[in-house]
């Protein structure tokens, strides 16, 4: 009887951690999911907010568009900043919140009541500062091993 109440403790035992381990992975693949889309949501920002700086200034659906994108990363931005990170990846997160809220400082910068200043915008460290964060992209992906 004693073996048997024994076996059971450490069958108990076992499947509580696999448990564990199982919930660890999954909280690691949600992290790297999320930390993906904010890296790609700055990627597109990136490619597509040149292109509409240099038109904002005579196209009012232009700056239009890029207001929508500057608050559009913004949200991203301050979403990810808030979610908790898994152990595996604490270090990394805490490098992407401080550089993201580099990135929210620089934003709140160019704009003045809700509207974006193209000349602000262009003459900020805005995209140096995007490159230096999706060039952290390696190391999340890292975690998806």
């Amino acid at each position: 009887m004693k073996k048997l109440s024994f076996l059971i403790i450490i069958a108990a035992f076992m499947l509580t951690t696999a448990c564990s381990v199982v919930d660890e992975v999954n909280q690691s693949l949600d992290y790297v999911n999320e930390a993906n889309s904010l890296l790609n949501s700055m990627s597109d920002f990136a490619e597509n907010a040149p292109g509409l700086i240099e038109n904002a200034a005579s196209d009012p659906e232009m700056r239009t568009e890029l207001e929508n994108q500057v608050n559009t990363l913004t949200e991203n931005i301050e979403e990810f900043n808030n979610i908790d990170a898994p152990a595996v990846a604490e270090d990394l997160h805490q490098d992407l919140v401080s550089k993201n809220e580099e990135l929210l400082n620089q934003l709140e910068q160019v704009q003045q009541d809700g509207e974006v200043m193209v000349e602000e915008i262009q003459n900020s460290e805005i995209f140096q500062t995007v490159e230096d964060i999706t060039s952290l992209i390696d190391a999340v992906e890292k975690l998806e091993l």
